[in-house]
């Protein structure tokens, strides 16, 4: 019986320290199980975030990728344009030379012919170049004619100014170098002092282009002459290329020496006895305008695009007066 009792007290003493170590048990327990689901949904956050960059990575590559191709296209159509501007100069050489060869031997049978005529009193001879320059001529003259007339087909005549003013305008023959002869001193004489002109020039490349000074040529200035109006053209392109702003003070040069001169740098230079020799020359982009085709100054696209040739002879001028017309 007393070993009942001495049971019982110890179940009651005992008894309040088991329940707090099974209490213990199932609150660890619950951490536990509150730890698990923690690790279990950072192991899912993880997861999430390594396949978004893994998502990113790759999206990232193909972007790359696709930048790649394009700049390897943009790399390869340079190269091909380069290579086909590189062809293209190569090949308007060619084409050069054996234009000079055929003018060379043109006026050397020209000369010969003159030689024949004065011995024998033959008429001259016609060859196919002297066909070609007729043409050439025949050419000149109607393009020219066109702008003369200020019909739909022209373009000059909506970029000639006289001050402010535009309009119609009545155009006189001042001089031809073929009927007053190729000097500057007989240019002058005919075109010095007679207020705006324009003048065209045929080239032995067969280039129809001039241009327009909207203040008087004087050879006595032997210098510059300001023109804010005046511009340089090609008839055949259809273009015209103004004095930068920043050079028009620089616009004409005008001397004894020379028929006319457009531009600081001799934009346009055309030299007495123009026809004998090639002197005349273009450097476009110096005091007018570069057209945007021929690339920056000083490119020998640039240097050929109004005579045709880096340095050329004249066959032809015209330079007309030009006076607003009164109704």
């Amino acid at each position: 019986m007393q070993d009942i009792e001495e049971n019982s007290i110890n179940d009651e003493i005992l008894k309040p320290g088991l329940q707090q170590q099974t209490q213990n048990f199932q609150d660890q327990g619950k951490n536990l199980e509150i730890i698990s689901i923690y690790d279990t949904e950072d192991e899912k956050t993880e997861q999430l975030i390594n396949n978004k960059l893994q998502d990113q990575n790759d999206e990232y590559v193909v972007d790359i990728n696709q930048d790649l191709e394009i700049q390897m296209e943009i790399i390869n159509e340079q190269i091909y344009d380069d290579l086909q501007d590189k062809m293209q100069e190569e090949l308007h050489q060619e084409v050069d030379n054996e234009r000079q060869e055929e003018i060379k031997e043109y006026e050397q049978q020209e000369a010969d012919s003159n030689e024949i005529n004065l011995q024998q009193g033959k008429g001259k001879r016609s060859t196919r170049l002297d066909q070609i320059v007729q043409q050439k001529q025949a050419l000149f003259k109607r393009l020219v004619q066109n702008e003369l007339n200020q019909g739909k087909q022209s373009f000059l005549i909506k970029h000639l100014k006289l001050g402010n003013s535009k309009g119609q305008f009545n155009f006189e023959l001042l001089y031809k170098a073929t009927v007053d002869g190729f000097k500057a001193k007989k240019f002058h004489q005919k075109c010095d002092n007679q207020g705006a002109t324009i003048s065209f020039i045929l080239s032995n490349a067969g280039q129809i282009f001039g241009g327009y000074a909207s203040q008087s040529w004087d050879a006595s200035v032997n210098g510059y002459i300001k023109d804010k109006n005046a511009f340089l053209f090609n008839v055949g392109k259809k273009k015209i290329i103004y004095v930068k702003e920043a050079n028009q003070k620089n616009a004409l040069y005008s001397s004894e020496e020379c028929l006319m001169s457009f531009g600081l740098g001799n934009d346009l230079h055309v030299h007495d006895d123009c026809h004998k020799e090639n002197e005349n020359y273009s450097f476009l982009g110096n005091s007018f305008h570069c057209p945007f085709e021929c690339g920056k100054y000083g490119s020998l696209k640039a240097q050929k695009y109004l005579g045709g040739y880096k340095n050329f002879k004249v066959r032809e001028i015209e330079t007309y007066q030009v006076t607003q017309l009164r109704n």
